[in-house]
């Protein structure tokens, strides 16, 4: 007969959902394009905007489409 309730799966469980939740509202505070290339098009404005910026793109597994990250290059 198998377990049922079995603390470590639920842990798991708990930890996993908490983090999605999480990673959803982070999305969710971001801009976000709907295209690769309106990404890289937002972020070289940005870059000529502030010439100490380094901005990358990244696709977010929680919308599905991409935000920018910036990084300071001096």
């Amino acid at each position: 007969m198998p377990r049922r309730n079995y603390s470590k799966n639920s842990q798991k469980t708990q930890k996993t959902s908490l983090m999605s939740i999480s990673g959803l509202a982070n999305c969710q505070k971001k801009r976000r394009f709907s295209t690769e290339i309106k990404a890289r098009q937002a972020a070289e404005i940005q870059e000529l905007a502030n010439p100490n910026l380094s901005i990358d793109i990244y696709h977010c597994e929680w919308c599905k489409n991409w935000h920018l990250t910036s990084k300071n290059s001096k």
